[in-house]
């Protein structure tokens, strides 16, 4: 077996070291299970599929249109453009959600300048929220039972944060840049680089 690269044997970083395992043949491979951007796709993943059950089958939609509408409820007539700035969803996942709402008679569109459209819950469409925001509300008790408020404080600055470091601009840039050999990695992770060489010198 191939001995431990000598930076990662080096490190004192062991959540990083935590990410990687070396396999029976020498490679090093990272561990799903203990990145930071893995976790909370396993998670997200668990939660959207854990609410498409429940609201598909009591209610009749999906999480994107339950996402659509938790927006337009706290922002009337808002764009297409404005739910995938908030929530992250594509134009074309909105499109098809609000297609689905109108279907239902939960939302009415309104014509803007150029091709845009705004979007607002019909009476229908709140009476739903409000029937699928008491049952969101105790999923999400049930669902932080398992931290204290300090730990969910913690957690909501944290995420937070991350969600505005993959917003930024610079964060494409950087990567782009990284991607064409323009640099190593700023924001002070060197250690990153210099342990990811290690394992992937390549």
């Amino acid at each position: 077996m191939t001995d431990q690269p000598r930076s990662i044997a080096a490190s004192d970083d062991a959540l990083f070291l935590q990410m990687f395992r070396q396999l029976p043949d020498g490679r090093w491979v990272l561990r799903p299970e203990n990145t930071v951007s893995s976790l909370i796709i396993i998670l997200a993943n668990k939660l959207t599929n854990n609410a498409s059950r429940i609201y598909r089958h009591n209610f009749g939609l999906g999480t994107t249109e339950w996402r659509i509408m938790t927006l337009v409820a706290a922002e009337p007539w808002s764009t297409p453009q404005r739910i995938c700035e908030v929530i992250g969803f594509d134009k074309a996942a909105v499109s098809r959600g609000v297609k689905v709402l109108e279907t239902k008679k939960l939302v009415e569109t309104r014509a803007r300048r150029g091709r845009s459209y705004e979007i607002m819950l019909t009476q229908s469409g709140l009476a739903m929220h409000d029937q699928i925001a008491a049952v969101a509300l105790e999923r999400e008790r049930r669902f932080i039972t398992a931290i204290s408020r300090a730990e969910m404080d913690e957690l909501r600055k944290t995420l937070n944060a991350l969600i505005d470091n993959m917003s930024a601009k610079e964060f494409s840039i950087e990567m782009d840049r990284y991607l064409r050999g323009e640099g190593e990695q700023s924001n002070g992770n060197e250690w990153s680089a210099t342990l990811s060489r290690s394992i992937f010198p390549n």
